[in-house]
């Protein structure tokens, strides 16, 4: 634990709140000014300090039948799910026993709660069986197992509990379930339906509303889940200090959440981070729903949010083991108020069920997420109708549909689902038409397609994610309504189904992206070219012969370079017939004849010979100049390292990254930065790749470590 980095709050000492089993130090941050929050964890007791007597597993019937009446009381009479009963009867009688050991004797005495087919049957031969009392019902309780969120790729742990629990020296023979536990979760349900059914009367129009239904109702903080997420991932690996400013940063844009309306946040800040916080960070929740408490209790006192927040709080604080039913129990609460409130065809309604399946899964999960995918389709048709085919509305209601899709995985890889995909991306395509401008599409090429493909195709699968993930939630936080952020949310949620689903919605997203170049600026213009040539790599990847495309691709360069008048036309011209040369000679043969070879090495001598290196990058102001030389460069790359120069090939490459970064230095643009971020991603992914081939380890991890691309992307957007 000492070698672990201690983190401290904007260079202050800071409590140490307490240790957690990852080996990390939770520090509090800096509340607001008003607030001094206590974050101080109640010690846990041990059975020869408090007394308690030590639990006893029992081990014959007669030990079971002495308890019979008790467990028949909260099992049967006052319906509690098995994980409570258990619960139960080892806190109030120390009885330890495990689900299956209590399933069994149910089975002995007879006992069914759930109307299943076994029991009809059971009825049907005249056999007695006890049942629940109240309404029967086929559907079970949500257990007490949390899964986890697609957006989210951390695995979510077991919760660990102190409390030790507390023997009953006389065991009555009937117990009510009016102890603080249960007292403190019925009135968080209460409070939760309150806060929604209050909304609905004080704006029963703005509920009630057409377009609402399309859009879904305001929601604020998702950038808050991605930013503890991201601290989570931090702390599970290793970097504490980087996980502690992350949390300490989730923390400080709490304030300006909490000012916004209460049914617009407490999803994001009562249901979603505390779920999906894993267990093993305890003390992460604690500290988090303790601060979340006490500044609701300064903004929103009177509000029911705030005391659902007080309420989630001593529970965690009394026994963490609840906190997950209970929050399970706010997910259904949340998903059947929405929906007896706005209907079945509404977006709210659907996406608080599609979470509530997410945290629910059972047998009839699949069932009913390709109910709700089929609803979803159903509301794209209608937006489609109403506000347009490639509006901004029905595209982000079909992203929404595909992001179920996946995160529920319902078959990612049906022919159905792909075939959904590949319509979304033609819509959304039609949709960026509307916004080329802006130079929308510039960036989707660079930041979507180029930099996701060279990830997935250098086998970096997670970072593939990770990008992904970033990339959405920083458009999402300040581009949420252009068609732009809807692609970025949909890439996302590919990228978490499988890798070859990804690579193949790539490819069909190349192709499409090429074909509508062609339409906008013509075959004669360099982004058309290279979108081209990107579709052609793929196609020869995947064993498909592409020679005379390519060469065609080549030409039309040829011919945009011969006509450029910048200091570098003329050299990109005569690399291009380089490679034109070297392609054909590929085509006739395994390997371009030595003619060649000497050709391009001049070629290359040329290049260095006509000018300073340093000199020209120093002086250069012309983003087209500083282009053409940097794609003439890549051509003499490529040369190089067919010919297994490796090293010439490496020199091109870190040539390439230094013109990139100048050319970025000179820029205005933030579309211009933005793009030329991606493909200095792209060249340093090529150059580490070739670097590890070498076995040049340090320097391959030297080439990524100086890239820190995903910040600077997130400041340029």
């Amino acid at each position: 634990m000492d070698d672990k980095p201690e983190i401290t709050a904007w260079g202050e000492p800071s409590q140490d709140v307490s240790k957690a089993h990852s080996g990390y130090k939770l520090l509090a941050p800096k509340p607001h000014q008003r607030i001094t929050p206590d974050f101080s964890l109640r010690p846990s007791q041990s059975p020869e300090s408090s007394g308690q007597a030590e639990p006893r597993r029992p081990q014959t019937r007669q030990e079971w039948d002495a308890v019979k009446d008790i467990i028949r009381q909260l099992y049967l009479v006052e319906n509690f799910t098995l994980e409570e009963v258990a619960d139960t009867m080892l806190r109030e009688y120390s009885l330890a026993a495990t689900k299956r050991m209590y399933k069994r004797q149910f089975k002995r005495w007879d006992w069914k709660k759930y109307n299943t087919q076994s029991v009809q049957e059971s009825k049907e031969t005249g056999r007695v069986i006890e049942m629940s009392q109240g309404q029967t019902t086929c559907r079970r309780p949500m257990r007490n197992k949390r899964n986890i969120n697609i957006e989210s790729a951390w695995a979510i742990g077991k919760r660990s509990s102190a409390r030790v629990p507390t023997a009953s020296v006389t065991p009555p023979t009937k117990l009510s379930c009016a102890n603080g536990d249960e007292k403190r979760t019925l009135q968080l349900f209460i409070s939760l339906r309150d806060l929604i059914h209050r909304t609905f009367r004080r704006d029963n129009a703005g509920w009630s509303s057409g377009e609402l239904r399309f859009t879904g109702l305001p929601s604020t903080g998702r950038l808050l889940v991605s930013q503890m997420d991201q601290a989570i991932r931090l702390f599970e690996s290793k970097h504490h200090k980087q996980g502690g400013m992350m949390l300490r940063e989730v923390f400080r844009n709490l304030e300006d959440v909490m000012k916004r309306d209460a049914i617009e946040i407490y999803q994001v800040v009562l249901l979603y981070i505390p779920f999906y916080i894993p267990g093993r960070y305890e003390d992460v929740t604690r500290a988090w729903l303790h601060y979340v408490s006490q500044m609701l209790s300064l903004m929103k006192r009177q509000d029911p949010i705030s005391q659902l927040a007080q309420l989630l709080y001593l529970i965690h604080l009394n026994d963490a083991e609840r906190l997950a039913p209970a929050l399970e129990r706010l997910f259904s609460i949340t998903a059947d108020t929405y929906t007896e409130f706005r209907g079945t065809k509404d977006l709210s309604a659907i996406s608080a069920t599609i979470e509530l399946l997410l945290v629910n899964r059972n047998s009839g999960t699949l069932q009913k997420s390709t109910i709700i995918i089929q609803e979803l389709g159903s509301l794209v048709e209608e937006a489609a109708a109403q506000f347009g085919e490639t509006s901004e509305t029905t595209i982000g209601i079909e992203a929404c549909q595909i992001t179920a899709a996946a995160r529920l995985m319902v078959a990612p890889t049906d022919p159905k689902i792909i075939e959904l995909c590949r319509t979304h991306v033609e819509r959304a395509f039609r949709g960026i038409e509307d916004v080329i401008d802006k130079d929308a599409l510039t960036i989707f090429q660079s930041l979507f397609l180029e930099i996701s493909l060279r990830l997935l195709e250098t086998g970096n699968i997670l970072m593939t994610q990770i990008y992904t993930r970033y990339l959405w939630k920083m458009l999402q936080a300040k581009k949420r309504e252009e068609p732009i952020t809807q692609m970025a949310e949909m890439l996302h949620a590919i990228s978490i189904s499988t890798p070859e689903a990804l690579l193949y919605y790539l490819r069909q997203m190349h192709l499409i992206l090429a074909d509508i170049l062609t339409q906008i600026r013509g075959d004669i213009d360099y982004n058309t070219i290279n979108a081209r040539m990107r579709t052609l790599h793929l196609q020869q990847n995947y064993g498909c012969d592409v020679s005379q495309s390519y060469l065609e691709c080549l030409d039309s360069f040829g011919v945009l370079a011969r006509n450029s008048t910048t200091k570098f036309g003329g050299l990109a011209f005569e690399m291009s017939r380089v490679e034109v040369r070297r392609t054909k000679a590929n085509i006739e043969m395994t390997h371009a004849p030595i003619a060649l070879k000497e050709l391009s090495d001049r070629s290359l001598a040329e290049l260095m010979a006509g000018h300073d290196h340093s000199a020209f990058l120093q002086t250069s102001r012309s983003i087209s100049d500083l282009a053409q030389y940097a794609l003439a460069t890549f051509f003499i790359h490529e040369c190089l390292i067919q010919y297994g120069d490796l090293d010439g090939g490496s020199m091109c490459l870190m040539r390439i990254i230094e013109t990139l970064e100048r050319a970025q230095a000179v820029s205005s643009d933030s579309v211009i930065k933005l793009y030329l971020a991606g493909q200095l991603l792209r060249v340093r992914l090529k150059l580490s790749d070739i670097l590890t081939v070498a076995r040049k380890f340090d320097e391959a991890a030297a080439v990524m470590e100086d890239a820190h691309i995903m910040r600077y992307i997130g400041e340029l957007i």
